[in-house]
């Protein structure tokens, strides 16, 4: 009985401990698989870090791309969409990029709103001067006209109604003439007082504004033009040349659709342009292009003016006003 207790106490002893060796094991085993586990989570946290970190460092690049091209805006956001997930249809693209250009479009109409355009006119007058005005009158525009003299009934009612209806009457010398005119300085200013007492006595104003002909850069006249300008500022009249040209007196053949582009070319490229346009008896093309110049002008929201004291100077050749 005894032998049997005692095997009893052996067998449960032995199971005992083999029951603590397995334990002891069993506990070594799950030790490492946590350690092994927490190795792995600390690694995927880091990986999850390391992700977010390189998003939010590209984040401000992505930005500057969209900045640099703004014609381009409307492309990025529909790629940003693509990126993220969300459908876009092609012409769902198509009419977010006629949109932009749209607005572009309404950006330079509204950049052209302080654009200045005056109107000019040489050698009138003429049967051309009578449609020019008619014209400006329906499209309800002033311009400016640099005359010569004529003392004949119908030239003399072209300088009045140049006046009465609101344009400015200039001064383009007298004879035009360039050989006499320009052959010396007494006889510009002979001419210059010509044509300046003869607008005066027509119409009771006293012009102001004077276009030499061929402009200070012409290369015909035999005084310095500097000094003719000079002349002309110490007797307090002001000279204007231009900066944009219809392209009328260059002895090429244009068509009308030539005359306008070459205007509206200018016109693009300077805040304020003086166009120079003629009147002159020939210049039947110049009456014909002028509505639709007038129309384009309109549409492209610029002030169309007269030239007057607040006009900036466009001058070829520049002498100090004293």
């Amino acid at each position: 009985m005894r032998k049997s207790q005692d095997d009893t106490k052996k067998i449960i002893e032995g199971g005992y401990s083999f029951s603590q060796n397995g334990n002891k094991k069993k506990n070594s085993v799950i030790k490492r698989w946590a350690v092994l586990g927490g190795f792995f989570f600390i690694l995927n946290i880091c990986f999850i870090i390391g992700i977010c970190f390189n998003r939010r460092v590209q984040g401000p690049k992505d930005k500057a791309v969209m900045v640099q091209g703004a014609e381009n805006e409307a492309g990025h956001a529909e790629l940003d969409k693509e990126q993220s997930g969300s459908k876009v249809s092609k012409k769902d693209k198509k009419d977010k990029v006629d949109k932009q250009t749209d607005k572009q479009h309404q950006t330079s109409k509204k950049d052209n709103v302080n654009k200045r355009v005056y109107l000019t006119f040489d050698d009138g007058p003429s049967k051309n001067t009578e449609k020019v005005l008619d014209i400006l009158k329906e499209y309800d525009v002033h311009a400016t006209f640099f005359v010569i003299g004529k003392e004949d009934d119908f030239s003399k009612s072209m300088y009045k109604r140049i006046v009465e209806e609101g344009h400015t009457l200039g001064m383009h010398s007298y004879s035009h003439k360039y050989n006499e005119i320009y052959e010396s300085k007494k006889a510009f200013f002979q001419d210059y007082r010509k044509i300046k007492k003869l607008l005066y006595d027509v119409t009771g104003v006293r012009p102001v504004y004077y276009r030499f002909p061929g402009g200070t850069s012409n290369t015909i006249s035999k005084v310095s033009m500097k000094s003719l300008a000079s002349g002309l500022t110490k007797r307090g009249s002001v000279y204007f040349d231009w900066n944009a040209m219809s392209g009328d007196a260059t002895g090429k053949d244009l068509t009308k659709k030539q005359m306008i582009n070459n205007v509206l070319k200018d016109v693009e490229i300077h805040n304020t342009s003086v166009v120079l346009m003629h009147d002159a008896s020939e210049k039947d093309k110049t009456v014909e292009m002028l509505p639709d110049l007038l129309k384009k002008l309109k549409k492209m929201k610029v002030d169309i003016l007269p030239i007057d004291g607040d006009t900036p100077l466009v001058q070829h050749v520049k002498v100090e006003n004293k």
